[in-house]
């Protein structure tokens, strides 16, 4: 593995996570959680999608597991999509 694979790049293109909720209420959750930490600029929900994505943009490097962990605290799972590198 190497740093475009483990992390997160700051910028306008972000990740975007596959997770295993329908729920509107785990969703949110999900947003509250990520957005509490420091390096996370903005989390969108693309709830319109199966399964549910949500995009993490963010302001300096940030392992995927890290956005990983704090998902799986709440009882789902984030799955990275695609390449680092669209």
């Amino acid at each position: 593995m190497n740093l475009l694979t483990e992390n997160i790049l700051p910028g306008d293109l972000g990740k975007t996570f596959l997770v295993n909720t329908n729920s509107q209420e785990d969703l949110t959750k999900i947003k509250d959680a990520l957005t509490n930490l420091e390096q996370i600029d903005r989390v969108e929900i693309h709830a319109e999608t199966y399964p549910v994505e949500i995009s993490v943009l963010v302001n300096t490097l940030v392992p995927i597991s890290l956005i990983e962990e704090k998902v799986f605290e709440i009882g789902c799972h984030a799955l990275p999509k695609g390449p680092a590198i669209p």
